[in-house]
């Protein structure tokens, strides 16, 4: 994993965090905020992209990230990068995936609206 991460940053030339507390803990946001709050030019929530294959740890953080500052990262999920490692968690993540895809199809443009 270390070297993936080293890897994802020499070649984007972004910084990749690596942390100690497992997403989506707050410790893992409070140890994000901390390190892109000691950078030279500091980065807000909002200006960070969280890039993860998975949706109960990466894109749940994220969305907790949004949810506690108002405002922030942009959540990417990445499908078809770890094919092999946990391939059960992967089949369930993408059965719930579709079953809202299909939830939110099935809803009409009139169900949100309130009179």
């Amino acid at each position: 994993m270390i070297a993936q991460a080293e890897s994802v940053s020499y070649r984007l030339s972004v910084p990749v965090l690596r942390h100690n507390a497992p997403k989506p803990a707050y410790a893992c946001i409070g140890s994000i905020h901390a390190y892109f709050s000691t950078l030279k030019v500091s980065v807000k929530d909002e200006e960070l992209v969280v890039v993860g294959d998975r949706i109960f740890t990466d894109v749940v953080m994220a969305n907790r990230m949004n949810r506690r500052s108002g405002g922030g990262p942009l959540a990417v999920w990445t499908t078809g990068v770890w094919q092999r490692a946990s391939m059960v968690m992967r089949w369930f993540e993408k059965q719930v995936v579709e079953m809202v895809a299909r939830w939110t199809e099935s809803q009409t443009s009139t169900d949100f609206v309130k009179r």
